[in-house]
C-alpha cells in the first residue's frame, strides 16, 4: 500500500511539473489520475485535490481526449476507452514507420529501374550517330553531282547568243561572194521576202558573180514530169537535179521599191561537152499562174539562140503562164502541152512544125522535158528542148542574180 502511494505521489509531482510547461499541456490530457474518485477524509482525498490543482494549472484540460466528438456521461468509462484507443494509435504509428521501410525498399527498385532507362538513352545515343552517318551519303552527294551538269549546260548557251546577235545577213549569193564565200554550194540567204532565211544553191564561179540556181539537170535520176504543187513548192536535190519552186521565184523576183531587178542566165551542155549560154534582163515570175517575163537577150558571142522571146515581139514563152500535166495554162485548145511533152514549162503552142510555127528559124524551149529523149530537128518532141541546138542536151542550168 505504501509502495502504491509512493508511486502515485511521484507521478503527481512529475505531472505537476510538466503541466506548468508547454510540453505538460499535452500530458494533461492524458493524465490517468483525473479519473480517480475519493471522499473527503479518505486516503485518496488529497489526490483528488491535487488533481484539481492540476486542472487549475491546466486551464485547457479536457476530460474528453482529442478526436472524440461527444463527451460520455460516464467519464470513467470514456476515459478508459480513450486510454485504450491511444495505445492503438501509438501502435499504428510504428506500423506506419514499418511501412516506410517498405517504401524505402521500393525506392531501390525504382533506382534499379532507372539504369535500364539510362541504358535506353545510350542506345538512342548510338542510333543518332548512325542516322547522322546515313544522311550525308544518300542525299548530299546526288545534289552536288546534279549541280555540275546544269552548270555545264549553260556555257553552250553563252557562245550561241553572240553568234546569233553578230550573225551577218546575206540577201543573195552576190552578198555571200562579196563577203569571201567564193565556193559554189548550198547557202542560206535572208532577203526582204524571206526574213527567216531561205536555202539556195549559189554558183560563184561565173565571172566573179554570185548566182542563185533555180533549175538544174545533170542526169536522169530526178523526173521533171511533176504536178502543179510540186513545181510550186520545188523538188529534187540542190546538189544535183532540182527545181527551186515557182512560189519562191515569184516572191524573190516580184518588184520591190528601191531594189534592183533580176537577170536570168541559161547555160546548156551538149553531149560533146561544149557549153552555150545566154543572159536575159528583167527576169521575173508573177501572178497565181506564175507567168514568165524576160527582157532583152544577150548571147555574148556564145552562139546560144533566143528561144524564150521573139525578135518580132510575138512571145513563144515570154508572157506565158506555167503549165503542168494537172494544170493546163497553154494556148493549145485541145491539148495539154505538159502532159504531151512530159514536163512542166511556160508553153504556148506545141503541135505545129517549125515551118508552121515560125518559118525555118524555130524558137521553142522545154528544159524540163524527158532527159533520155532526143527531140526531132523539125518537131516539138519529148526531150530537153532548146530549138537552136540540134544535138542532145545533157546538162541544163538556169540561174538568176540582181542586175
Amino acid at each position: 500500500m505504501s509502495l502504491y502511494m509512493a508511486v502515485v505521489t511521484l507521478l503527481a509531482v512529475v505531472y505537476a511539473n510538466l503541466a506548468s510547461s508547454d510540453e505538460g499541456m499535452g500530458l494533461c490530457y492524458r493524465c490517468p489520475l483525473h479519473h480517480l474518485d475519493g471522499d473527503e477524509g479518505s486516503p485518496y482525498a488529497w489526490v483528488k485535490s491535487f488533481l484539481q490543482e492540476i486542472k487549475r494549472r491546466c486551464p485547457g484540460l479536457k476530460t474528453t481526449p482529442k478526436g472524440t466528438t461527444q463527451r460520455s456521461t460516464s467519464g470513467r468509462t470514456t476515459g478508459s476507452e480513450t486510454t485504450a484507443t491511444n495505445p492503438k494509435t501509438s501502435t499504428t504509428t510504428p506500423m506506419t514507420s514499418t511501412t516506410n521501410p517498405k517504401a524505402s525498399t521500393t525506392n531501390p527498385k525504382t533506382s534499379t529501374t532507372n539504369p535500364p532507362a539510362s541504358t535506353t538513352d545510350r542506345i538512342s545515343t548510338v542510333s543518332e550517330p548512325s542516322t547522322t552517318t546515313n544522311n550525308p551519303s544518300p542525299v548530299d552527294p546526288p545534289s552536288t553531282s546534279t549541280g555540275p551538269p546544269t552548270t555545264t549546260t549553260v556555257p553552250p548557251t553563252i557562245p550561241t547568243e553572240p553568234s546569233t546577235t553578230t550573225k551577218p545577213v546575206y540577201v543573195d549569193c552576190q552578198a555571200l561572194l562579196d563577203a569571201g564565200h567564193n565556193k559554189s554550194g548550198v547557202y542560206n540567204i535572208t532577203s526582204s521576202q524571206y526574213p527567216d532565211g531561205l536555202e539556195v544553191y549559189c554558183h560563184m564561179t561565173t565571172y566573179s558573180k554570185g548566182w542563185i540556181v533555180f533549175q538544174r539537170r545533170v542526169n536522169d535520176t530526178v523526173s521533171f514530169n511533176r504536178s502543179w504543187a510540186e513545181y510550186r513548192d520545188g523538188f529534187g536535190d540542190k546538189e544535183g537535179s532540182f527545181w527551186l519552186g515557182n512560189e519562191i521565184l515569184r516572191r524573190l523576183t516580184e518588184p520591190v521599191a528601191g531594189e534592183q531587178g533580176w537577170q536570168m542566165r541559161v547555160r546548156l551542155t551538149i553531149n560533146n561537152g561544149s557549153q552555150q549560154y545566154g543572159v536575159y534582163g528583167d527576169f521575173r515570175v508573177n501572178g497565181e499562174n506564175y507567168t514568165l517575163h524576160v527582157g532583152a537577150f544577150n548571147t555574148s558571142n556564145n552562139h546560144l539562140g533566143d528561144c524564150l522571146s521573139y525578135p518580132s515581139g510575138e512571145p513563144p514563152s515570154n508572157g506565158q503562164p506555167f503549165t503542168t500535166h494537172d494544170q493546163d495554162n497553154d494556148a493549145e485548145p485541145d491539148l495539154n502541152c505538159a502532159d504531151e511533152l512530159k514536163g512542166g514549162w511556160w508553153f504556148n503552142r506545141c503541135t505545129e512544125t517549125v515551118e508552121e510555127y515560125w518559118g525555118d528559124a524555130g524558137r521553142r524551149s522545154n528544159l524540163n522535158g524527158e532527159y533520155s529523149q532526143i527531140p526531132p530537128v523539125y518537131e516539138y518532141g519529148r526531150g530537153i528542148v532548146w530549138s537552136t541546138i540540134y544535138q542532145q542536151i545533157t546538162r541544163t542550168e538556169m540561174k538568176m542574180r540582181r542586175a
